[in-house]
């Protein structure tokens, strides 16, 4: 018979009981799962650390990362960018020549996953993928934040006030500031940022109800003005968005895999 390893049934245990009820404490987890207070608080931060995991500094509470999602059957998160969002992506493109992205939430910033920039003729600055941009202060960020469950956001935004050091990331000290920036972005469906001449305008692409992504195009403020942006922009990202949200949760497994499968 082969023996099992217990440090592997114990970190399970942990991942399924926060599924069922995340955002505890290591001594709500030590009593739920009924491993003492010490074997929780190694378990958990193992799973910190290998980033499945965030922990709040205030409350002590942990809670699910988006790394938790790989586990799942069939999901890969590249695959999914790749094989769903990358046509959509390559088309939306083509129509508005902006520099396109889509970016996921990965600890206190949102890193590019995906782009049009060295397909793009306007595009200045060219992002590479794995470039990071702000949480709190970015468009995608923004479009994010605003659909998180207000908990998530919370923790989220709070990290960001601990652990940032991004200049831009001070607006996250602002609670009223910030309350009020993201209860406008649920109300007009997008975000907006703006520095200079450098502008972007971007949409949450939302599974469920729940923040995949963001979609977001940059632009020079200089050629686009707001009114252009909300009627010839925005409903052609949230048509694109759509589109990438309804493929993804109607994809087989098979199409979830990854390409080397």
């Amino acid at each position: 018979m082969t023996q099992s390893i217990q440090s592997l049934e114990r970190g399970l245990q942990i991942l399924e009981l926060l599924n069922r009820q995340t955002g505890l404490t290591a001594n709500q987890v030590a009593k739920q799962s009924g491993l003492t207070r010490g074997t929780a608080f190694r378990v958990l931060e193992t799973l910190r650390n290998l980033g499945y995991l965030l922990r709040d500094p205030d409350s002590g509470c942990y809670w699910l990362q988006r790394r938790v999602c790989a586990l799942a059957d069939g999901f890969i998160e590249e695959a999914w960018i790749n094989q769903i969002a990358r046509p959509e992506l390559e088309a939306l493109g083509h129509e508005l020549v902006w520099p396109l992205t889509i970016t996921t939430p990965s600890g206190i910033s949102m890193l590019v996953r995906l782009n049009t920039d060295f397909q793009s003729p306007l595009s200045k600055n060219r992002f590479t993928i794995g470039h990071r941009v702000s949480l709190v202060a970015s468009a995608s960020g923004k479009a994010y934040l605003a659909y998180c469950e207000p908990e998530h956001r919370a923790l989220l935004i709070n990290l960001v006030v601990k652990s940032s050091p991004r200049l831009e990331d001070k607006i996250a000290r602002n609670n009223q500031g910030m309350r009020t920036i993201l209860s406008q972005v649920r109300r007009e469906g997008f975000a907006t940022m703006s520095d200079g001449d450098r502008s972007a305008v971007a949409v949450p692409i939302l599974s469920k109800g729940h923040p995949l992504a963001s979609l977001a195009m940059r632009f020079f403020g200089s050629a686009i003005r707001a009114n252009g942006i909300r009627r010839d922009v925005v409903p052609l990202l949230k048509g694109a968005a759509e589109k990438i949200a309804r493929a993804f949760e109607t994809a087989p497994p098979t199409q979830m895999k990854g390409a080397t499968d």
